[in-house]
C-alpha cells in the first residue's frame, strides 16, 4: 500500500504538531540545522528559503529520526495514533519502507 497524500498530509501534521514530541522536534531541529555548529552555513538557491526549510525538516523527522525512546521512527507512531487496524498494518509498511 503506498500512502496518499491526504494521509502524507495529515501524518506530517500530526508529527508537526503533536505535544509528546515537542523535545525530540527541538533536539532534533538543532542536530537537522546544524544550530550547535559553529561553522556558517551555506544552502543551494531556494533550499535556504523560509518555506522549504521547515518542510525538508519534518520529512526528515518523521522518516529519518529513530532517537525516540522505542526506536520507532514519528511517522511510524503518528499511523499508530491516527489510522484503525485495518489500515495501520500497511500504513506502518508504507512509512517504514520510506526510511
Amino acid at each position: 500500500m503506498a500512502l496518499t497524500v491526504s494521509q502524507l498530509e495529515e501524518i506530517a501534521a500530526w508529527c508537526g504538531m503533536n505535544p509528546e514530541l515537542e523535545k525530540q522536534r527541538q533536539q532534533a531541529r538543532r542536530t537537522f540545522f546544524g544550530e550547535d555548529d559553529p561553522r556558517p552555513t551555506h544552502y543551494w538557491e531556494g533550499a535556504g528559503d523560509y518555506n522549504s526549510r521547515p518542510r525538508r525538516f519534518l520529512g526528515w523527522f518523521m522518516f529519518s529520526h529513530e532517537l525516540l525512546p522505542e526506536g520507532d521512527r514519528p511517522a511510524a507512531w503518528a499511523v499508530s495514533a491516527l489510522y484503525r487496524a485495518s489500515v495501520r498494518e500497511e500504513a506502518l509498511r508504507a512509512v517504514n519502507g520510506a526510511g
